[in-house]
């Protein structure tokens, strides 16, 4: 039996635009009743997923952030916590002011209504990225950002951009986990840097094995590179049919439809009825 089910968000269990809706919050209650552990593991933050899976009474844990933070939608109690940590931080600052894109720093200040650190005023692309997040950035001086643990950094480039600046945080540090985001994104594309060993991947297999899972028990489903690790680590890892080909290349299955047409969770109803 398949014990657990991660489901990337955005362009896997939903598309853009696209509500949930009766057939997606069926589905998922038919696998929680039958003893399965569902997860949402997405890119977005925790309260842009309470404010979606909090309408509806369903037992489930979501990682936000594409790892670094694991609640319960319930309670909203923390299950897992993975901030970069402060002296990483402190040898990673000046390199990333010196580069000419604005950084958005995640934190977890949940209940006092913040998100996100500036450390200028934001610009357009900026300015865009956290009216997603209902605005709730703090613009605060160099000092003030170790004073909150940061969960994730953001800035926009693209792909020849994020290949050169990932080398150089290399060069600062090991083991900082980072990626660069394309579908779904204005511009030219999106890097998120996390903390060591940070990843949906890592989190998810540490909360299965809290519960006694094994890693072939969970099938894991994403549409983007930042869902190549727990597609490639899973039991069973199946990529969405419009996901990049790097993504694809180490799904064991690649889904016939689209999110918007429920790809992600027929095909999971064919591997479990195969069980």
């Amino acid at each position: 039996m398949y014990k657990l089910i991660a489901f990337d968000f955005d362009g896997t269990l939903i598309d853009s635009g696209q509500e949930m809706d009766e057939t997606i919050l069926s589905t998922l209650k038919n696998w929680i009743e039958e003893g399965r552990k569902v997860i949402i593991a997405s890119g977005r933050n925790y309260r842009s997923l309470k404010n979606i899976f909090g309408k509806y009474d369903l037992p489930i844990d979501v990682i936000a952030n594409n790892g670094n933070t694991m609640r319960c939608i319930l309670d909203d109690s923390i299950q897992i916590q993975k901030p970069i940590h402060k002296e990483i931080l402190e040898k990673i600052l000046p390199y990333i002011e010196s580069l000419p894109y604005h950084a958005t720093f995640h934190i977890d200040d949940f209940k006092n209504g913040v998100d996100m650190y500036l450390l200028e005023e934001p610009d357009e692309i900026t300015k865009n990225y956290v009216q997603n997040y209902q605005n709730r950035y703090k613009i605060i001086n160099k000092e003030e950002i170790f004073q909150k643990d940061v969960l994730s950094v953001v800035m926009y480039m693209n792909y020849e951009e994020y290949i050169r600046v990932k080398k150089e945080l290399s060069f600062l540090t090991k083991g900082l986990e980072t990626h660069h985001i394309a579908k779904g994104i204005s511009h030219t594309g999106m890097m998120e840097v996390l903390g060591q060993n940070t990843n949906k991947w890592n989190t998810i297999y540490e909360y299965a094995q809290s519960y006694g899972i094994s890693r072939e028990e969970i099938i894991a489903v994403g549409d983007d590179r930042n869902d190549m690790k727990m597609i490639q680590n899973a039991g069973v890892g199946i990529a969405m049919c419009n996901s990049p080909e790097e993504v694809k290349k180490v799904a064991n299955y690649i889904t016939y439809d689209v999110a918007k047409n429920y790809g992600a969770i027929s095909f999971v109803k064919e591997i479990i009825e195969r069980e």
